[in-house]
C-alpha cells in the first residue's frame, strides 16, 4: 500500500475513534419497553392490586418477589405467571401481602424469550402488615356486625353484607392478644345475611374482640370490629336461652345409685348433668352423665364416689344452635349409716319399735330378702301416719326422707318365707333405731286356736324398763325374760276375735304396744276335719268367708279330688271377682247354662286360666280333676306375684320327683313348698300331676287369704 492510503485510513480510525466520545441525543439511545410494572405505593398492606402494562408482544410473563434488594436472595417467590403471548394492554394482578414477611422486597416484571426468563422491570417497595396500619386498598365491599354487649352460654353474631361481598371471614381475638396480628377464624360465609352461634362457655372469661372481614371480587377486605365481655361465672343467666326446656326432680336425700329420668320438650343435640357442692367456694361443677341428640334419657348417678353433703343438681341442654336451657334442683347425698337394724320376722308377726332423727333430713330404708311382703306404716309420735302400704321390699324398697323428730315404725307380715329377714338402714343425719320387743307364735296369724295358744316373748335390747303382755286388755302379766314361752289357754274364750298385746316402755321415753291379733273357735264346722288335721284352720276360713261351706251332710269330705269347674268358682269367690257377666263363650265345652260358667267367666277374664288349644278352638276341660301343678300355677296367678315366679325360674327342689315338674310349673311349685301352701305325699313326693284334694285346696287358698293375697272386694 502506498504512503498515502496509509495516511487516508489513519485519519478515518482517529475520526471514528472522536465520534464514540461525543455525546448522543436521548432520543438516539432510547429502546421502547415491552412491559411495565406500577405498584399503588412505595409501603403495601393488605391485599393490593399491581398493574402490568404489555407494551409489546411477549410469549409470557410473570411476576416474581424478592425478599431485599436484588441480588441479597438467589430465591424467589412467583406471585403469578402467565404462560402464553400476552395481550396488548393494561393487566392487574392482586395478591395478599400478608402472605410475605414484612420487610424491603424487590418485585420483578420477567419476560419468558423460550425457556428463559429475563427482567423487564423492577420495584423495590415495603411490605408492612403490623396490627394498626390502614390498608393501601381497601375493599369496596361493606357489611354490619351485631351482638349482645355481654354473653353468657351461647350467643348469636348476626352478619349483614353487601351484594359486592363475595365472601367474609368472622374472627375473634381475646384482649390478652389484642396490638398482635393473632386472630382466630370462627366462621366463614358467603351469604348476604347470615347467623353464627357462638358457644362462648369453650372461651376464657374476658374482653374479646370479634372482626368481620368482608372480601370483594378482587379479594380486597374491609373489615368491621365490635367488642363483647364473655362472662361465664357460676349462676348467671344464659344470655340467650335454649328453645329446648327440660324437667329435673330428685329426691331431697339420695344415696347409692339414684336413677334420674331427664325429659325434653324436644330434640335436644346434647345435655349435660353436673354437681355443684352448695359448701365450696369454688364453684367447680362435677359431671354425672352426658349425652347427644335424644328426646328422653335415663341415667344413673352413682353417688357412692361423691362425699356426704348437699348439692346443687344442673341439668343443661343445647338446642340445634347449642343455646342452653339450664334447670337445676337441690339434693342431700347421704351414703354413710348412720343407724341399721336387722330384723328376722316369722309370717304373721307385727314388729313395732321408735326411730329418733337429729340434726336434720334422714334417708329410711326398708329392705329385706326375696319373697317378702309387709304393711308397713311410719308415723310421727302422736301424729298422722307418713305411709302405710303392702310392698316386696327386695324388688321395691321403701325409702323416706324423714326430718328430725320422733317416729314409731310398724311393720307386719303379710306374705314370707319362714324366717325372712328385713333391714332398716338410715343415712344423714344422726338417726338411731330403739329396738324394744316382739310377740311371736308359731301359728299363722288370725287362725283359730284350739286349746293352748303357744307364744314366745322376745324382748329386744336395749331391755324394756318396764313391760307387760295381756289379752284383749285383761290384767297384765309381767314381762318374762327374753326367749320365754307361755301357754294361754284359748278355751275360757269365746269364740271370735281376740288380740294379744305385748307393751313395752323403752327408757328414752317411747311406749310401744305390738299386737298379734287371733281369732278363738273352738267348735267343728265339720264333722270329718277334727282338730288333728292340717288344713283344719284353712277349712274353717273358707267357712266363715262363704267361699267353701261343704256339703249337705255336714261334712268336708278333704280326701275327695277338685274339678276344674269347681276351682274356678273358689278362686273366683276367694279373690272377689265379678261374678255377675255373662259367659261370652271363650271355651267350646263351657255352655252359658252350665252352673260354673259365670265362674270360668271371671278367672277368664282375670287372666287366671287359659285353657287348652285344639284344632277346633279353645277347652277347658271343666270336669277333668284339676292337677296340683294346675292348682298351683292358678292360685299364685291371683296372687299376683310375678317378681317371684321370674325369681324361681332356675331353684330346683331336692324332691325325687322334682324332674316330673314340667317347666312351666316349676316356679309356683317352688314358691307352693317355700310357703307351706303345697304339703308333701307319700315319700316327700311332689306328685305335681295327681288330681288336688278338696283339703290341700283348702289350705292353698287359705294361706293366700291369711297373707292379705287374695282379699274379698
Amino acid at each position: 500500500m502506498s504512503l498515502r492510503w496509509k495516511r487516508l485510513a489513519a485519519m478515518l480510525l482517529t475520526a471514528a475513534v472522536l465520534l464514540t466520545l461525543l455525546p448522543m441525543p436521548a432520543s438516539v439511545l432510547a429502546v421502547t419497553p415491552k412491559m411495565k410494572l406500577t405498584l399503588p405505593a412505595n409501603i403495601l398492606t393488605g391485599v393490593i392490586g399491581a398493574r402490568i402494562d404489555i407494551l409489546q408482544s411477549v410469549e409470557g410473563w410473570r411476576l416474581v418477589a424478592e425478599l431485599g434488594r436484588p441480588g441479597d436472595y438467589p430465591t424467589k417467590q412467583t406471585i403469578y405467571t402467565l404462560n402464553k403471548d400476552a395481550v396488548l394492554g393494561t393487566q392487574y394482578v392482586h395478591f395478599d401481602t400478608k402472605r410475605f414477611k414484612d420487610g424491603v422486597w424487590t418485585l420483578s416484571l420477567e419476560e419468558r424469550v423460550g425457556s428463559t426468563w429475563g427482567t423487564v422491570d423492577q420495584v423495590t417497595i415495603t411490605f408492612d402488615n403490623r396490627p394498626g396500619v390502614p390498608l393501601t386498598e381497601p375493599g369496596t365491599a361493606f357489611g354490619t356486625i351485631s351482638i349482645v354487649p355481654v354473653a353468657t352460654g351461647t350467643v348469636a353474631v348476626k352478619v349483614n353484607v353487601d351484594n359486592t361481598a363475595v365472601e367474609w371471614d368472622l374472627l375473634k381475638q381475646p384482649a390478652s392478644q389484642a396490638g398482635t396480628d393473632t386472630w382466630v377464624r370462627m366462621y366463614s360465609s358467603a351469604l348476604r345475611e347470615d347467623t353464627y352461634h357462638w358457644y362462648t362457655r369453650s372461651e376464657a372469661n374476658g374482653q374479646f374482640t370479634l372482626r368481620l372481614e368482608i372480601f370483594d371480587t378482587n379479594r380486597h377486605s374491609q373489615y368491621y370490629d365490635v367488642v363483647v365481655m364473655v362472662d361465664n361465672r357460676w349462676g348467671l343467666p344464659q344470655t340467650e336461652p335454649g328453645t329446648v326446656t327440660a324437667q329435673l326432680t330428685l329426691p331431697k336425700i339420695v344415696s347409692g345409685a339414684l336413677p334420674i329420668d331427664l325429659n325434653f320438650s324436644g330434640i335436644a343435640r346434647a345435655w349435660r348433668l353436673q354437681y355443684i357442692d352448695v359448701a365450696s367456694e369454688t364453684g367447680r361443677t362435677s359431671s354425672i352423665a352426658a349425652g347427644q341428640a335424644g328426646a328422653a334419657n335415663s341415667v344413673a348417678w352413682v353417688t357412692t364416689g361423691t362425699a356426704d353433703g348437699t348439692y346443687l343438681v344442673v341439668l343443661e341442654v343445647e338446642d340445634e344452635n347449642r343455646h342452653i336451657y339450664q334447670t337445676t334442683t337441690t339434693t342431700t347425698v347421704a351414703n354413710k349409716v348412720t343407724s341399721t337394724l336387722q330384723q328376722v320376722i316369722e309370717a304373721g308377726e307385727e314388729h313395732q319399735f321408735p326411730i329418733a332423727v337429729a340434726g336434720g333430713l334422714t334417708s329410711f330404708t326398708l329392705s329385706s330378702t326375696p319373697l317378702g311382703y309387709y304393711q308397713v306404716s311410719v308415723r310421727p309420735v302422736d301424729g298422722e301416719n307418713l305411709v302405710s302400704e303392702r310392698l316386696h321390699p327386695l324388688s321395691n324398697p321403701l325409702q323416706l326422707d324423714l326430718p328430725a323428730g320422733k317416729y314409731v315404725i310398724s311393720i307386719r307380715s303379710l306374705f314370707t318365707l319362714p324366717a325372712s329377714k328385713y333391714t332398716i338402714e338410715m343415712k344423714g343425719a344422726t338417726a338411731y333405731t330403739i329396738p324394744l320387743a316382739k310377740l311371736t307364735t308359731n301359728l299363722p296369724l288370725t287362725m283359730r286356736q284350739v286349746g293352748a295358744l303357744p307364744v314366745l316373748i322376745a324382748p329386744k335390747s336395749p331391755r324394756p324398763s318396764e313391760g307387760a303382755w295381756y289379752v284383749d286388755g285383761a290384767a297384765r302379766n309381767t314381762l318374762l325374760n327374753p326367749d320365754s314361752t307361755v301357754n294361754v289357754d284359748t278355751r275360757p274364750m269365746a269364740d271370735g276375735r281376740h288380740v294379744m298385746t305385748l307393751q313395752a316402755v323403752n327408757p328414752v321415753g317411747f311406749t310401744v304396744l305390738s299386737n298379734f291379733p287371733f281369732v278363738v273357735d273352738n267348735n267343728r264346722s265339720f264333722t270329718d276335719v277334727d282338730d288333728t288335721h292340717a288344713a283344719r284352720w284353712a277349712v274353717e276360713l273358707l267357712k266363715d268367708m262363704q267361699i267353701s261351706n261343704g256339703y249337705a251332710d255336714g261334712s268336708f269330705k278333704p280326701a275327695n279330688t277338685v274339678t276344674r269347674a269347681e276351682l274356678a268358682k273358689l278362686l273366683a269367690l276367694a279373690a272377689g271377682l265379678d261374678v255377675s257377666k255373662p259367659y261370652a263363650g271363650a271355651f267350646g265345652d263351657v255352655a252359658a247354662t252350665d252352673w260354673f260358667a259365670p265362674y270360668v267367666e271371671a278367672v277368664y277374664r282375670a287372666g287366671l286360666v287359659k285353657g287348652y288349644e285344639t284344632e277346633t278352638g279353645f277347652v277347658y276341660n271343666p270336669e277333668a280333676p284339676v292337677t296340683r301343678a294346675e292348682m298351683m300355677v292358678m292360685l299364685l296367678r291371683a296372687a299376683d306375684v310375678p317378681e317371684m315366679l321370674a325369681a324361681q325360674k332356675s331353684t330346683t327342689l331336692s324332691n325325687v320327683d322334682w324332674r316330673d315338674v314340667q317347666e312351666w310349673a316349676r316356679p309356683s311349685i317352688y314358691i307352693g313348698m317355700k310357703m307351706n301352701m303345697l304339703t308333701e305325699r307319700y315319700g316327700k313326693r311332689l306328685e305335681p300331676n295327681s288330681p288336688a284334694e278338696r283339703g290341700e285346696v283348702a289350705l292353698a287358698l287359705g294361706r293366700l287369704l291369711l297373707n292379705g293375697q287374695l282379699q274379698v272386694r
